[in-house]
């Protein structure tokens, strides 16, 4: 059983940053307090506190169980994807009269009936639903239910496979490069929310302790996160440092000069 020991300033803060460093759900885990945090006596001998998590046998061996996609046995076309932000480019014979806002409509429905199949396929316990959105030529998605851990997987490895093919359906149906995003179990807001509430925290104890904090490496998805949701905590900063793929985030005080100006270091985080 994969476990990993944290410290933090109190149990919560330490068992939600192991959640980040296993990229798990709280009922994925086993969780044992080692240590309660105790402040101490006017700040002397005050302790963080200490848990063990430990990954349960499901989400360790969930990997193992995901099907292969090609089990899947589902008809979808080989489609190349530009990586950048370029138009894709089709080739004259694939040229569609229809207005931008039908392709895009089209493709919202590809991508309906491509996660129906995914579930149909997975053969899935549970009622199990598909939501999909058009906001601003844009394609959200999500999946709902009681039994969407595996399509899901370790740290979401599953998930952004399942994203990527239904990608490719809307490319192919649209004729042109298609934004979209997917969730499944609210598994990506359920994560946006965990690297807020961290950040909040640290941010927190920045400021009663008058130190700055370096986050552990994050992706720049995450990075982002962090940055918004400081960008208004009174006396914080908040800027990036190191190389990719170990980029961190630091949490500082933001300091005042004598005239009473502030240094904004704010502006590091734009290209992050």
């Amino acid at each position: 059983m994969k476990s990993i020991t944290v410290e933090g300033k109190t149990v919560n803060e330490a068992i939600q940053s192991a959640l980040l460093q296993l990229g798990v759900t709280e009922n994925e885990v086993d969780i044992e307090v080692l240590q309660e945090e105790n402040a101490g006596f006017f700040g002397i001998g005050s302790k963080d506190a200490k848990v063990k998590v430990s990954l349960l046998e499901s989400a360790e061996t969930i990997e193992a169980e995901e099907l292969s996609y090609e089990d899947l046995d589902l008809e979808v076309e080989d489609v190349e994807v530009e990586e950048d932000d370029e138009d894709v480019e089709f080739s004259e014979s694939e040229e569609d009269e229809r207005s931008f806002e039908e392709r895009i409509d089209l493709a919202a429905k590809a991508i309906e009936d491509f996660l129906n199949e995914v579930l149909d396929n997975f053969d899935l316990d549970g009622d199990n639903k598909v939501t999909v959105e058009v906001q601003e030529n844009k394609i959200s998605a999500e999946i709902t239910g009681d039994d969407c851990g595996i399509l899901i997987g370790r740290k979401g490895v599953t998930l952004r496979a399942i994203q990527y093919i239904a990608s490719l359906v809307a490319n192919k149906t649209a004729k042109t490069k298609v934004r979209f995003v997917l969730d499944i179990g609210r598994y990506k807001a359920r994560h946006k929310e965990n690297v807020a509430e961290l950040a909040k925290r640290t941010a927190e104890r920045a400021i009663s302790t008058g130190q700055a904090f370096e986050l552990t490496p994050m992706s720049a998805a995450d990075r982002r996160v962090v940055h918004s949701a400081l960008n208004d905590f009174p006396g914080i900063i908040t800027y990036s440092e190191g190389e990719e793929p170990r980029r961190y985030v630091v949490i500082d005080l933001e300091y005042v000069d004598e005239d009473n100006s502030e240094f904004d270091e704010a502006e590091e985080v734009i290209n992050d």
